[in-house]
């Protein structure tokens, strides 16, 4: 009797410990696969936000200083400001938001390229006519300067027009990053170059990433100012720097007024 019971003891500790492995083992597949899945996410905004970067500080800065007028410095210090605002989250609004956009519009990687370029086109322009007058301000105000406020309506038309071309040039930067960062396939790079193997598409990534930001510094300033709008007053109305222009002249007014009192007093001594 005690011999029986023994036995299915045993035997109901063999069903149980398969059983608890069993809860364990799917608990370890669920933080595996969580794992996974965020950093997925997390390389996805990486990837996204890089092509942003890379595609869009050449691009919106050339724009500005050699269309809008915008002196240099400005608008290194609004990409910079651009740059750190993407990788905190603001790529992977623009590429999520670019991606449901498309979804919404009917547009996949199977679409003709001519209907995926204009849903580019219109999302650029719309998520920049709203997001460029908030960098240029942002810019304006942590440098002490006040913003009038007429000029967001011009920034905003800034916005619409260059992001809808920016937006397919930007468009492209994300396919090929999520591509040569192994987030996502695309159709936008060449199969030689879709076929490299994977360190080979991440260090081809790092090296025009480091390419285009070294240009956009060095480079483009010397490039875009042929039409004389670096350094000199801007060709189309900017109210910012004017009134930052008529504040430097106030001041020297001041000095030279200054300078004369002195030197009448001193005549008189």
């Amino acid at each position: 009797m005690n011999l029986q019971s023994n036995e299915a003891a045993i035997d109901g500790l063999a069903d149980e410990i398969p059983a608890e492995n069993a809860g364990v083992t799917n608990k370890n597949q669920g933080l595996e696969h969580l794992a996974k899945d965020v950093w997925s996410k997390i390389k996805y905004h990486l990837s996204s936000s890089t092509g942003v970067v890379t595609v869009g500080v050449p691009f919106f800065s050339s724009m500005e200083t050699g269309i809008v007028g915008m002196p240099y410095l400005d608008s290194l210090n609004t990409r910079l400001s651009s740059v750190v605002a993407v990788y905190s989250g603001l790529g992977l609004i623009y590429a999520g938001g670019r991606k449901k956009f498309k979804k919404f519009l009917g547009v996949d990687e199977n679409s003709l390229k001519g209907a995926s370029n204009a849903a580019d086109l219109a999302y650029g322009a719309i998520f920049n006519g709203v997001a460029q007058p908030f960098f240029y301000s942002a810019e304006t105000l942590l440098r002490g300067r006040h913003i009038d406020p007429s000029i967001l309506f011009h920034q905003m038309g800034l916005g619409l027009s260059m992001g809808s071309l920016g937006g397919v040039f930007v468009g492209w930067g994300i396919d090929v990053y999520n591509d040569l960062y192994g987030s996502a396939k695309s159709k936008a790079l060449p199969d030689p170059v879709r076929n490299l193997h994977k360190s080979l598409k991440i260090s081809l990534a790092t090296f025009l990433t480091a390419g285009s930001l070294f240009f956009s510094m060095n480079y483009l300033p010397k490039i875009i100012p042929s039409g004389g709008n670096y350094g000199k007053e801007p060709s189309i109305p900017y109210s910012i720097v004017e009134k930052t222009q008529n504040v430097d002249l106030s001041l020297q007014a001041d000095m030279e007024r200054a300078r004369s009192n002195l030197e009448y007093k001193l005549n008189i001594k």
